[in-house]
């Protein structure tokens, strides 16, 4: 007795079935040679629902059945007839003797992103892409839907994401997904990035309400690269190694062939906000809506501006821009004439951060005016002094805003203090140097901060003095920010509370650095370092939505329904999977989102029919943009 295995292919996948076989010796009709033929006692159906344990058992009570009608003088062919007869009822018995979870996954999360995710028409973007693309070997759709799942709920490689799909997650469409897919697929986004973010942006204002459409946060961050070489450095490296084989008798370079080079340069060194100046970088912008969606992304590379990539992502969000009153924000690092001026074309207005040390706006109508300042209803440790510009000085009318924090400016007094008394404990030692100055005074000049309060003697060259002019400036802007801005009417504590806003730009990028895994990166290629940038994108936005419809923070919502599980289990012969008991407060969750409760058992899974589209949130008015 054993067990014969037969492979069949269904759906485009391997099947095994098992049945349990004798071979008996018959002598052939035409020579009478003897001769072995398996004959099949019974079907046992596929192997996945047949544990190792049981076929033993099975193999062994058919075998005893089988000798002791040999031994009472039965045929080999009566006595395989018998063990049918005596095995068939006792089979579903055998099998299933040893009932039990055979697996659990997790489901919850699946279940608010899946509501995000048609909500935000993310599937028909998706599968309109893929109609485009005629791709047989996997489901375009499904694949970016459980690499976004992922990265919401335990971020990691694609190659490992495609194990934790198959393994970990429910996602019975995982099944037969190659690593292989998963680069193909973030090609495919990055082939139609432009139009898949055209259509989320679309749904994304659809879904705000009329005050988050009027503001536009805008803001950059940095995503460093743990290499060597920047992307420069790599296409000089492949030109060198051309040059080598072209010529006879070249020299090779050193460093091995580079297998990617992206033209024009993306990973450089640049101003890096991630503690990491000398490695290779790229440039995040995001454009974002005050309730916290991103209507628009862009990823330049490393060595680029702020300045540059603000007049570009004017242009980009021109055609998003359809409320009446459009007010751009962002810092003090993004502004220049010619923004100013795109603005102006755009009929935008502004409300951007201003240097109260560089502006010459501020030091010749602002700053020197003497005056009481309005403190914030609020917050009493703010104050403002709102001055409205002359209209000679700008093509608009513009107005700048004092902010004074009288917390900030205590520790700043108190610091500044303590770095004067490092100064004149540095300029009081004398020289060994004969018409110069020492090592403590040249500490002070190439210090970033002390170098400011001391300035060259005007009488003894080679020698440097307090510069007290430089000590009452700093005394008075101590504690103090600079905005600038169109909002002329607003008052100057409703201005500060909308340039506040670009936190929430801020609290976006460092969940994408942070639970989203983003940085660091191990993408070479500049179309799928885009493509996975723009997943982290997708999951903050999905994350923002559920947040904005459950009021629950997304932290809560992970540790509440990551305990939703999805177990199979094999009982009476059935294998099926059911789900555990959800909670009371959870089953609100759910009730909220319109997300019916998952059935007490199923066999195939089937998304389930959503039986609500939630209405905007309606947020606090910026009062005063017209």
């Amino acid at each position: 007795m054993y067990i014969k295995r037969f492979r069949q292919f269904s759906a485009g996948r391997s099947i095994t079935y098992l049945a349990l076989a004798h071979n008996v010796q018959e002598r052939r009709p035409s020579d009478a040679k003897k001769q072995t033929r398996p004959h099949l006692i019974l079907s046992l159906g596929p192997e996945e629902s047949n544990p190792p344990e049981a076929l033993e058992d099975l193999i062994a009570m058919a075998s005893a059945v089988y000798e002791r009608r040999i031994q009472a003088g039965m045929s080999p062919l009566e006595a395989i007839d018998a063990v049918r007869k005596a095995i068939k009822p006792r089979l579903s018995q055998v099998q299933h003797a040893d009932d039990a979870i055979l697996e659990s996954r997790t489901v919850g999360m699946r279940l608010l992103l899946s509501m995000v995710w048609r909500e935000l028409g993310l599937d028909n973007a998706l599968k309109d892409v893929a109609k485009r693309h005629r791709i047989r070997a996997f489901d375009f759709e499904r694949l970016v839907f459980g690499l976004v799942l992922n990265r919401i709920v335990d971020p990691m490689s694609k190659r490992a994401a495609n194990d934790w799909l198959q393994r970990d997650a429910y996602m019975p469409e995982a099944e037969g997904w190659d690593v292989q897919h998963f680069y193909r697929a973030l090609d495919i986004l990055h082939e139609h990035a432009e139009e898949i973010e055209t259509r989320i942006g679309d749904a994304l204002l659809s879904v705000s309400g009329e005050d988050d459409r009027q503001v536009f946060l805008v803001d950059t961050t940095s995503l460093f690269f743990e290499a060597l070489q920047n992307d420069a450095e790599i296409a000089a490296l492949a030109k060198a190694w051309d040059d080598a084989e072209r010529e006879p008798g070249g020299r090779s370079p050193l460093r091995p062939r580079p297998r990617v080079v992206n033209e024009p340069a993306l990973r450089m060194q640049g101003h890096n906000k991630d503690g990491h100046p000398g490695d290779p970088q790229v440039v995040l912008a995001s454009v974002c809506l005050r309730n916290g969606l991103v209507v628009r992304h862009r990823v330049y590379p490393g060595n680029t501006n702020d300045k540059t990539i603000a007049q570009d992502l004017v242009k980009t969000i021109q055609p998003l821009a359809q409320a009446p009153a459009r007010v751009w924000v962002s810092d003090g690092g993004m502004t220049s004439k010619a923004l100013f001026d795109a603005l102006t074309i755009g009929g935008w207005h502004w409300l951007v951060a201003d240097s109260p040390r560089k502006s010459t706006v501020a030091k010749a109508h602002v700053l020197p005016l003497v005056g009481r300042y309005t403190r914030h209803p609020n917050k009493s440790q703010y104050s403002f002094r709102h001055v409205v510009l002359p209209t000679e000085d700008s093509a608009r009318p513009e107005a700048m805003v004092v902010v004074r924090n009288a917390l900030e400016r205590e520790r700043q007094l108190t610091r500044q203090a303590k770095h004067l008394e490092e100064v004149r404990g540095a300029l009081s030692k004398r020289s060994r140097v004969k018409g110069g100055h020492g090592k403590a005074v040249c500490a002070v000049i190439d210090h970033p901060s002390l170098k400011r309060y001391v300035t060259e003697s005007e009488r003894r060259p080679g020698h440097y003095v307090l510069d007290h002019e430089a000590i009452r400036r700093e005394e008075q802007l101590a504690g103090t920010r600079l905005l600038r801005t169109t909002l002329t009417e607003m008052p100057g504590w409703e201005l500060f509370e909308g340039y506040q806003l670009l936190q929430v730009v801020e609290g976006n990028h460092r969940e994408y650095k942070g639970p989203l895994a983003l940085r660091p990166v191990y993408h070479r290629s500049a179309e799928r370092l885009k493509a996975h940038v723009m997943l982290a994108v997708i999951a903050g936005n999905c994350l923002r939505r559920l947040e904005t419809l459950t009021g629950c923070l997304i932290a809560d919502l992970r540790k509440r329904f990551d305990r939703l599980q999805a177990h199979r289990v094999r009982s009476g012969g059935h294998e099926y999977w059911v789900a555990n008991a959800i909670p009371k407060e959870d089953q609100k969750v759910l009730k909220q989102l319109g997300i019916p409760i998952l059935p007490d058992q199923w066999t195939h899974w089937r998304e389930p029919a959503f039986s609500r589209n939630p209405a905007p949130i309606q947020a606090l008015a910026l009062s005063g943009a017209k």
